[in-house]
Formats: C-alpha cells, sequence, structure tokens
C-alpha cells in the first residue's frame, strides 16, 4: 500500500512539471496556439525599429511664394505708372500710352492719356501685362530693351550699361537678357535683347522698382533715368555713370509709382 502511495505521488508530480510552462520560451507562441492552450493573448507589440518616416514622392507646394522664394508683398491690381524726381520727388509726367516711331514709350502729363499695365504680383520679380496701350502684337509687356549704346547687358557698378523701357514680349522668371520681341525690333527691323520679369511692388507705398538679372543669375541694384531731350525712361545699374554717358545736365533720376487708374 505505502509502495502504491509513493509510485502515484512521483506520477502527480511528473505531470504537473511537465504541464508547466517554460521560464524561458523558445519560441513565441502565436495568439492561436495560447488559446488553444486556454491562455489570454499576446501582449500588443509594435515593432518600433520598423516604422520609418513616410516621404511623398512630391515635393510640398511653395505656399504662396515664387520662384526664389519671394514672399507675396503686394494685391494684384492696375494702375498707371507715375514718373517721380527723386531730387525733389515732383511728378514728372506718366507713362504715356503712345510710343513714338521708334518704339519708346515717352512720358504725358494727363493721366487719362497714360499707359495702364496690370501689377500681376506674386512676390517679386513678376511680368507686368499691357491692358491699355500702343503696341504691335506679341509685345504686350512692359519691360526693358539693351540700348544700341550700351557695352552689355549686364548692370554693374561703374558701368553704364542700361535699357529702354518699352513694350517686350514675356521672357521667363529669372532669365538674363536673350533676343526676343519688343516694340523697338519690330519697327527698326533690328534684333533687341530683352528683359520682362523684373518688377516688384510695395504694396503700401506703391513704389514700382526693378531686379535686372546679370547672367551671373544675380539681380543687379537697378535704377531709373529720364532723359528729356529724347523722351525716354531708362532703366540702369549705375545712375552716375548713366548719366555720364548721356550728359548729366539731361538725365533725371527718378522713381516709379503705380498710381491708381484715372
Amino acid at each position: 500500500m505505502l509502495s502504491f502511495i509513493r509510485f502515484a505521488l512521483i506520477a502527480l508530480f511528473a505531470t504537473t512539471v511537465i504541464a508547466m510552462p517554460s521560464a524561458t520560451p523558445t519560441k513565441r507562441m502565436t495568439n492561436a496556439q495560447r488559446m488553444a492552450r486556454g491562455l489570454p493573448p499576446n501582449a500588443p507589440h509594435r515593432r518600433i525599429s520598423a516604422l520609418k518616416a513616410r516621404h511623398s514622392a512630391v515635393p510640398p507646394a511653395n505656399p504662396g511664394n515664387y520662384p526664389g522664394n519671394h514672399p507675396r508683398d503686394c494685391t494684384p491690381r492696375d494702375g498707371i505708372i507715375q514718373v517721380i524726381s527723386s531730387t525733389d520727388n515732383s511728378t514728372l509726367g506718366y507713362v504715356s500710352k503712345n510710343h513714338s516711331g521708334q518704339g519708346k514709350y515717352g512720358l504725358c502729363s494727363d493721366s487719362k492719356d497714360a499707359l495702364k499695365v496690370h501689377a500681376n504680383c506674386d512676390g517679386d520679380n513678376w511680368d507686368m501685362p499691357i491692358t491699355d496701350g500702343d503696341h504691335p502684337d506679341g509685345c504686350d509687356h512692359f519691360g526693358g530693351v539693351v540700348g544700341d549704346h550700351s557695352a552689355g547687358s549686364d548692370f554693374v557698378g561703374g558701368n553704364s550699361n542700361h535699357a529702354v523701357c518699352t513694350g517686350v514680349a514675356s521672357t521667363p522668371g529669372g532669365s538674363f537678357a536673350s533676343v526676343a520681341l519688343s516694340i523697338i525690333g519690330k519697327l527698326t527691323g533690328r534684333q533687341t535683347s530683352t528683359q520682362s520679369s523684373i518688377w516688384s511692388l510695395n504694396d503700401d507705398t506703391r513704389d514700382l522698382t526693378a531686379g535686372w538679372v546679370n547672367h551671373s543669375g544675380e539681380r543687379a541694384s537697378t535704377f531709373f533715368s529720364y532723359v528729356k531731350e529724347a523722351d525716354t525712361l531708362f532703366t540702369h545699374g549705375d545712375p552716375s555713370a548713366f548719366a555720364a554717358s548721356v550728359s548729366p545736365q539731361v538725365s533725371v533720376e527718378v522713381n516709379l509709382k503705380l498710381a491708381d487708374c484715372p
């Protein structure tokens, strides 16, 4: 009898040990295996090392910016170009909607005769389409034509390189002067190098400024002058050098403003 009891206890102990799960399992049981054994499911397991940031194949849009990351700084509007002496702040006139026989816009005293343009800005350095003015087909943007007496098309301090402000074809933003249509070219039969995407507008002061692009791709410091004897508005990179090239007595440094249409 004692031997039978001893045998039964040994058998019961062996069965209990076999049924106990290993303290150091060599393989993780699946939830199905655990459920088959009456065990709760595995705790959620997040494989952090496998998670990676997702990158869109399409770059994010540039919110409200134009090429060159210039912030939007003006409200698109129509207007006329007021020409103001930088010396005494007096108004010399407005860019006329009628060009000369050689394709140059002069000034007019009556705002009703002024060239109308659209300040279609979304940041700096944009085209300025002509909305009401005398121009041949394809020359419907107010821009610059490299002058005949200019030694080159780059505006650099110390040189008198310049451009005539007149009607030109639209040119890509950020591009240096290249051969393109212009009123001057159409009327004279000459090839002309131009730029149109040069304009910027301060929405508070209504100041119109320009940024002429040199061959380096950099925008030069750009100024305006009016030569009364030629009745022509010029843009250039050095007021003193330009004045010396045409005669200081006839060149007046000016600023431009976008005035309201009459």
